[in-house]
């Protein structure tokens, strides 16, 4: 099944972060790379003041269940120096699952598609790039026309 990640971060070298979450990803067995947008410089979302972030997201391929999978993101977040002191607050690294094949997920600690996904321009700009007419459940809205609605007025720019 094919999943959308979203990876940021906005402490340290936002640079190495990002690759260092890639390289941690492309070392999994279980997961393959399929496609990664470009990186784009992005205002923080929420209200705690903070540097902005890099942000990506990317398609894998993977055969484990969306619980799985956020185990392993959360484990290569941690394993990264990843804290969660404040809500929406800085961070070194942050992975998102944004999607998992056609699942809908309603777990404690997973909802899929990830919620808030289609109010959020630092998602949908790279989504947009890699996969715009890929639909996301629920929503049942391409990716495209997601963004040509949403109404986030934060700013977000290419920049690698």
């Amino acid at each position: 099944m094919i999943a959308f990640l979203s990876i940021g971060s906005n402490l340290g070298n936002r640079w190495h972060n990002l690759d260092a979450a890639l390289a941690w990803l492309r070392g999994s067995d279980e997961i393959v790379i399929v496609d990664v947008s470009g990186v784009y410089e992005t205002e923080p979302f929420g209200d705690v003041p903070q540097d902005p972030f890099l942000n990506l997201v990317l398609a894998i391929r993977t055969e484990l269940s969306a619980p799985d999978l956020l185990v392993t993101v959360l484990t290569i977040e941690k394993e990264m120096g990843r804290t969660r002191d404040i809500h929406w607050g800085p961070r070194i690294i942050d992975i998102d699952i944004l999607t998992c094949g056609t699942q809908i997920c309603r777990l404690p600690n997973l909802v899929l598609p990830h919620p808030g996904v289609c109010e959020r321009r630092f998602v949908l700009v790279p989504w947009c790039e890699i996969a715009p007419n890929y639909i996301v459940p629920v929503a049942q809205k391409t990716v495209s026309k997601l963004l040509a609605l949403c109404s986030d007025e934060a700013w977000v720019r290419r920049i690698g």
